[in-house]
């Protein structure tokens, strides 16, 4: 599992209890953010950013040795894992995407607070409130 923009795996921690009863769990901060390290950074060119993020992740998954695993990435890291996966399809058993960044368009009829999350999850009530008053306007 990873995270997306300037987040962490912490993003994750009220659904690790239900979801570590069905599987191993394995959680990935991307570079540069979270709880990993901050190496120096000056590319430019779109590719070599990608490129960059992906060979952080594909060296991590070597050395772990992992094959065969399923992949859950959200927003930013949605994206690098989308990226990941279409780069290296021979390690990963299905890939899921949550709220994948690069979805262009927000549907006609979307509304935050229609959204429905079981008891205890979900966020709280102020996030809500900005993100529906944002929804569109901001970029990280």
């Amino acid at each position: 599992m990873t995270h997306g923009f300037n987040g962490s795996v912490f993003l994750f921690y009220k659904a690790l209890q239900p979801l570590k009863e069905h599987f191993r769990l394995i959680l990935f901060d991307i570079i540069g953010m979270g709880t990993s390290s901050r190496p120096a950074f000056n590319l430019n060119e779109p590719a070599q950013v990608d490129e960059f993020f992906l060979s952080v992740f594909e060296s991590w998954r070597s050395t772990l040795n992992l094959t065969d695993f399923y992949l859950a990435a959200h927003s930013f890291g949605g994206y690098v894992m989308g990226t990941y996966a279409s780069k290296h399809p021979e390690h990963i058993k299905k890939l899921i995407l949550l709220s994948p960044l690069g979805v262009k368009t927000r549907p006609d009829n979307f509304n935050v607070k229609r959204m429905h999350y079981p008891s205890g999850y979900g966020p709280p009530q102020w996030a809500k409130g900005i993100s529906e008053k944002f929804w569109g306007k901001v970029n990280p």
